[in-house]
């Protein structure tokens, strides 16, 4: 080759006579099916297995490092039962829907034509509820409903409400059984009269705590009858005015055992720090 001949261009083919380029190495392959599985889950702290990802939380004894084989089964057994009662689908009107059984609330307290619950099954047909899923919203309110029944029903027992009465009696003093009798008897006597209707003579009836029967003793004294000695002391709202009262009725009747009540109520009233 002459000196004015050039260098042949490079056109990136490899040189005649020079070895192949590396060929580019395949990717690594696990060499057995149970290698593509992956690592065990770590251990825990304490050394005892950790969870498959396969196994839900609420299905792992994480103190024993096992699944709860007892549970799965339960809740694979519940579901079939559900399925095959057809509580996931939704019914087919909304009448369809019934309301779970609760312990202590009894049958009627929530009748099927009753308005709210009517409300409640449209709104759950209309939003594709299935029974379970009306059942799982019903039954908290269900329950607290069965609770607050069962309070009212403990209040409302015959020897809760005699208790509360005899308290209210004893705050009227020792003449409480005769005022509650006079004061009946006055009512009655109205009734008798005209002058209170039956519904207004059962309403004055209704009355249950010792403030209201002091109010009816100061209403009949109004109407001219004798007065009633109260001798309940408990706030001293009054007292001083019902000790004048009856010391001044006492000497006008020549009723001295009044007049030593109302003075005993004075004395307790100073005793009090009330005067």
């Amino acid at each position: 080759m002459s000196e004015t001949q050039t260098a042949p261009a490079d056109t990136g083919a490899p040189a005649e006579g020079a070895p192949p380029p590396e060929a580019a190495a395949p990717p690594a392959t696990p060499g057995s099916i149970f290698d593509a599985a992956g690592e065990p889950p770590p251990p825990t702290e304490d050394g005892k297995p950790g969870r498959p990802d396969y196994i839900p939380e609420n299905f792992w004894d994480a103190e024993k490092g096992e699944p709860r084989i007892e549970q799965m089964a339960r809740t694979v057994a519940e579901l079939r039962l559900k399925i095959s009662r057809g509580a996931q689908n939704v019914p087919k009107a909304a009448d369809d829907y019934k309301l779970p059984a609760i312990e202590g609330l009894p049958a009627e307290a929530v009748k099927p034509d009753d308005p709210l619950w009517s409300d409640v099954r449209k709104a759950a047909h209309e939003n594709g509820l299935s029974q379970a899923q009306l059942e799982a919203l019903a039954k908290p309110y269900l329950a607290r409903l069965a609770e607050a029944m069962q309070q009212q029903q403990a209040t409302a027992s015959p020897e809760v409400i005699q208790q509360r009465y005899a308290e209210e009696i004893k705050r009227l003093g020792p003449e409480g059984p005769a005022v509650l009798r006079d004061v009946k008897s006055w009512m009655g006597g109205l009734e008798q009269r005209g002058i209170l209707s039956r519904e207004e003579a059962q309403a004055l009836y209704g009355v249950t705590n010792a403030d209201g029967v002091r109010a009816l003793a100061k209403l009949r004294q109004l109407t001219g009858e004798k007065p009633i000695p109260v001798t309940a002391l408990e706030d001293g709202k009054g007292s001083l005015e019902d000790a004048k009262r009856m010391m001044t009725e006492g000497y006008k009747t020549n009723d001295m055992a009044m007049v030593k009540r109302g003075e005993a109520r004075i004395a307790e009233l100073e005793k009090q720090g009330v005067l």
